[in-house]
C-alpha cells in the first residue's frame, strides 16, 4: 500500500509541473525560480518520506519538513497576500502538529513503544 501511494504522489508531481511552469513563471520572480524547484522538491520528498517511513516519529518529522517547505510555496507569491496565507497557514499547521505530537506521547505512554 506504500509503495501505491508513493507512487501516486511522484506521479501527481510529474504530471503537475511540466503544466504549471507557465503559471509559476507569472506568480514569481524570476531571481527566485531556482529556489521555488528548490522547494518544491523538497515538499515532494517530505511526502514522500510520510509513505515510506516505518515509525510514528518519522512520520512527524516527514510531516514537518513537508510542511515548512509549504509554508515557504506559499509565501513566495507576489503580493502581501502570499504572506499572510503563508502566516495562516503555518499558525493553522503548528496547531495541528503539537496535537498530532501530543498523539505521538499519549500513545508512547500507553504502550510503552
Amino acid at each position: 500500500l506504500n509503495a501505491i501511494v508513493a507512487l501516486l504522489v511522484a506521479g501527481l508531481a510529474a504530471v503537475t509541473l511540466p503544466y504549471a511552469m507557465l503559471s509559476i513563471e507569472q506568480e514569481i520572480h524570476k531571481e527566485q525560480l531556482s529556489l521555488f524547484y528548490s522547494v518544491f522538491l523538497l515538499c515532494i520528498v517530505g511526502l514522500l518520506g510520510i509513505t515510506q517511513t516505518g515509525d510514528i516519529f518519522n512520520l512527524f518529522v516527514f510531516l514537518e519538513i513537508s510542511s515548512l517547505s509549504s509554508y515557504a510555496l506559499i509565501a513566495m507569491g507576489r503580493d502581501r497576500r502570499a504572506l499572510t496565507a503563508a502566516f495562516q497557514y503555518m499558525i493553522m499547521g503548528t496547531i495541528g502538529a503539537t496535537f498530532f505530537l501530543i498523539g505521538v506521547g499519549l500513545t508512547y505512554a500507553e504502550t510503552g513503544t
